[in-house]
Parts: structure tokens; C-alpha cells; sequence
């Protein structure tokens, strides 16, 4: 299996860098970085983005955590044979070792000879782009996707919403009174001799630019295009720390 990928980051206007991305076998947290790189492996990869929450440092150190968990989970022989329950032991340690009003999102995938799966909690995005379009594979647990789960609103009142950067779960001590394994969103993919190109994203990027704004960008060729993305998103107006993958699986 041979990974493309291209990894961008930006701590925008904000006094502390609360992402944190986790490439294959390292989580980088950083004011601003730009990256190519290119692995290969007869085993599984693991990668996420964690936009943290709960100031005073605090968000940062959970979404650090949480990457960093995950990243001890892809050191592993295999895949796990259920990402929730890993989820959950990093849950668990979080209600520990954080303060009340902490947490982080996640939004990832696993890559493997059996497939990719997808995971989130929180408003974190991973998009699957296919042909030139995008299309989400992760489901954001907030306000506003309730409204829109429920018809009351439509896709570009939502983008425009005032509360749409309110979520209903994530992970830390924040989410503990409601926190359960049952709210995790998956996807799975099942295995394919094609190449598969996915975007891992901050709503720094999904906040900004609208999915169809995001796919216009990517085009045809998403992993070239990485720095476009970046560019685009400073153009509009970048108001938040800004992370994002793009990743390019070749069976």
C-alpha cells in the first residue's frame, strides 16, 4: 500500500495552537507547517486531526493527547478489530487527567489490506473525493446538524448559522456525562483495487469554504492541490487554527 500525502497547518489569528494532526508513527503540533511525504507499508496507517477546546492551554493538550494515544494504537501489529472501544480507554484516562470544561474533536481514518474506516466525534470532517467531487464520509455531532438532520434548515443556512460551532459530543471531560461508544460515527470502506483520496479536516477549512467551494479547489488532482487549499482559505478569511490532511491511498 503506498500513501500520498499532503499535510498543512496554521495557527491563524489564535494565541495558541489547539490542533494537532497525526501523520503515520507522529502528531505534529506546530505554529505552521506545509508537507509532503510519501510511505509504504504492508500493514495499516492510522491519521487525524483533533481540534481541542477549553482554553488556558487546555485545548491544546487534548487534542495533543488524544493524537498521540491514537499514534500508540498505529505502533500496533494489527488494526484494531473495533476503533470504539480504543476510543473509549482514551476517554477514560482524559476524565482523569483534564479539567472539567476540556476536550477535543477527532476525525480520522484507519487505512488497511481490509479496508478504510472512518471515525469522528465532534465537528471534525474526513470528505471522500472521487472524480473531481467530495462528499462527506464523517457526520458532525453539533446544534446545527441536528436542524439539518431534521429538515428545519438547509445546507447554506447551516454553513451561515450563528451556532454552528456548538457540538453535542467530542472527547475529554467535557463530553463525560453524555459520552458513549453508541455516538462514535464510522464508515467503513470496504477494500479496492482503485485509489482512494480522502480530506481530513479542522473546521478552520469547512467553516470557511463551502463544500463546493472545497471541491472546486481540490479538482482532479487533491494531493498537488494541498497548498491551493491553504491559499484559498487565507484568502477568504482565516479566523481559527486551520489543519487538514489530504491522503491518497494506492492499494
Amino acid at each position: 500500500m503506498n500513501i500520498n500525502i499532503y499535510c498543512a497547518m496554521d495557527i491563524g489569528p489564535r494565541d495558541n495552537q489547539e490542533d494537532s494532526i497525526l501523520l503515520p508513527g507522529r502528531t505534529i503540533q506546530a505554529r505552521q507547517i506545509a508537507e509532503d511525504l510519501t510511505i509504504t507499508t504492508d500493514s495499516f496507517e492510522v491519521l487525524a486531526i483533533c481540534d481541542g477546546m477549553g482554553g488556558l492551554a487546555a485545548g491544546e493538550r487534548a487534542s495533543r493527547f488524544v493524537c498521540e494515544h491514537l499514534e500508540e494504537m498505529g505502533a500496533a501489529d494489527q488494526p484494531p478489530a473495533d476503533i470504539r472501544p480504543v476510543l473509549e480507554k482514551i476517554q477514560l484516562s482524559m476524565e482523569h487527567a483534564f479539567h472539567e470544561e476540556c476536550g477535543t474533536t477527532v476525525a480520522g481514518l484507519i487505512a488497511g489490506p481490509s479496508g478504510i474506516v472512518v471515525f469522528n466525534l465532534g465537528d471534525s470532517r474526513v470528505y471522500k473525493v472521487a472524480r473531481g467531487k467530495i462528499e462527506r464520509r464523517s457526520h458532525d455531532h453539533s446544534i446545527v446538524q441536528v436542524l439539518l438532520d431534521e429538515g428545519k434548515i438547509t445546507e447554506r443556512e447551516a454553513f451561515e448559522h450563528p451556532y454552528r460551532n456548538l457540538i453535542t459530543a467530542g472527547m475529554g471531560p467535557a463530553f463525560s456525562y453524555k459520552w458513549t461508544t453508541e455516538t462514535i460515527h464510522l464508515q467503513v470502506e470496504p477494500p479496492t483495487s482503485q485509489p482512494a483520496v480522502y480530506l481530513i479536516c479542522s473546521d478552520g477549512v469547512c467553516d470557511v469554504l463551502t463544500d463546493r467551494e472545497i471541491e472546486d479547489v481540490l479538482g482532479d488532482d487533491p494531493v498537488s492541490n494541498g497548498p491551493v487549499l491553504m491559499e484559498q482559505i487565507k484568502a477568504v478569511f482565516m479566523k481559527d487554527n486551520t489543519s487538514f490532511i489530504i491522503v491518497e491511498i494506492n492499494p
